[in-house]
């Protein structure tokens, strides 16, 4: 995408063109409607939680259980085991909560539907590991039937790391899986094959793990690429939770419980079809994610955006109960491609850069009452060189970055850049 953030004015005290605005991702509306802004709306009121992160994880039970669904574009068949997400935030931000109750969600309207869920599984180790759980043949010796599987894993870092040892075969497995792939092992003694696997992977990671287990060979290697990235923040500070109502969560189980029951009736391979407004979107919306501008890196992580997009705008479709995917589900998976790509900008570019320290914090607290008194003044930017004329006696320039940065993050400021790595800071509204 081509400066997403960009916007073009005349005035010296306003963005230019040339100018590139930092800020942290953010889903559009239209990524959450309907059904999703309602469980938002009755969870996030009183809960400290990632909206987009619950919302994701719903989305992943579902590409889990509904098998069955495939577009075909072109010579090639699009499924949902193909929509695999790493949510990417801070600790204590909401990762778990968020997850927590998109379980209890699903798992509700599936026993109110009687329809069994995909298996759910974690604890990734090796490839042998997830191989007997998706072989065609199970421990008894009898063929498996079901090999949907949810695969939740809280901690990813731990499997980049396990992924990497001398002998593991996991990452191998996983990108098999991904492709939707025949996979097997070469174990003499206890040989498994899988055929037709349908897995979904969910995990959870730290911008801090994310980087120190992700190296220049993994940006590069087609694995961490097949991954939807969603960096996200909590809608609010909570400090004591309270229930969802009662009718909301009878009204919210009702609702997914019926489209699980909608879905359970096609259980032979069911082919969803696009509409005519469908594809004028799409034609009118797929260069700018097709064709990735940037570095290699960037073009790498986001090559995939397009099939990526499909399994979106499926996903969208299901929970309309519809097999026809229309131009409004194509809106919706469009407003979740952007998320990716603002995600990656930020992960790969600010957050790989910022210094995460306590002083970053204190000092933070210093510059931005230093911006509030230039905004009492009229001034809507501070250029880096003001600020360096200020602090630099007391705040070095690398922990000024970092303040900055801290700021940042926590959608205090934008961080305008220019050409010739010029700086300017506009403070957003309280």
């Amino acid at each position: 995408m081509t400066n997403s953030n960009g916007t073009k004015t005349t005035s010296n005290n306003v963005l230019t063109e040339d100018d590139y605005v930092v800020k942290v991702p953010k889903l559009r509306k239209e990524g959450i409607d309907g059904l999703f802004q309602f469980i938002i709306d009755a969870f996030g009121r009183s809960n400290q939680l990632i909206p987009e992160f619950l919302i994701a994880s719903i989305l992943a039970r579902a590409a889990a259980q509904f098998e069955s669904f495939f577009v075909q574009f072109g010579q090639h068949k699009t499924k949902l085991n193909a929509h695999w997400q790493i949510l990417v935030a801070p600790t204590g931000e909401g990762k778990g909560v968020s997850e927590t109750f998109a379980n209890d969600l699903w798992m509700a309207a599936s026993k109110l539907a009687n329809i069994e869920p995909a298996k759910q599984m974690d604890g990734l180790v090796s490839g042998q590991g997830l191989l007997k759980e998706i072989s065609d043949i199970d421990e008894d010796g009898n063929e498996r039937s079901d090999k949907r599987v949810l695969i939740v894993e809280e901690e990813y870092e731990k499997v980049m790391t396990v992924g990497k040892s001398d002998g593991n075969t996991l990452s191998g497995t996983l990108r098999i899986v991904h492709d939707g792939k025949t996979v097997g092992n070469m174990s003499i003694s206890n040989k498994l094959t899988s055929t037709g696997a349908h897995v979904v992977l969910l995990a959870h990671v730290t911008p801090k793990g994310l980087h120190d287990k992700t190296s220049k060979v993994d940006e590069s290697n087609g694995y961490i690429n097949r991954h939807i990235f969603c960096y996200g923040m909590r809608n609010q500070t909570v400090y004591r939770p309270r229930p969802v109502s009662v009718g909301e969560l009878e009204v919210i189980t009702q609702e997914l419980s019926d489209i699980i029951s909608w879905c359970g009736i096609y259980s032979a391979p069911t082919q969803m079809v696009v509409s005519r407004c469908f594809e004028d979107y799409y034609d009118q919306i797929i260069p700018e994610i097709h064709d990735v501008d940037g570095d290699e890196t960037r073009k790498s992580l986001l090559s995939r955006a397009p099939h990526k997009l499909i399994t979106f705008s499926m996903l969208f479709a299901i929970f309309d109960c519809s097999l026809t995917i229309k131009e409004r589900h194509l809106r919706s998976a469009h407003a979740w491609i952007d998320y990716w790509f603002e995600s990656i900008d930020y992960l790969w570019g600010l957050e790989a850069s910022r210094v995460k320290s306590q002083r970053a914090i204190d000092d933070s607290d210093s510059i931005y009452s230093f911006l509030l008194e230039k905004k009492q003044l009229g001034v809507d930017f501070v250029n880096a060189s003001e600020l360096n004329q200020k602090f630099k006696r007391r705040i070095p320039a690398k922990q000024r970055r970092a303040a900055l940065d801290y700021l940042q993050h926590k959608n205090k400021v934008n961080i305008i850049r220019g050409k010739n790595n010029s700086c300017r800071v506009q403070l957003l509204p309280l």
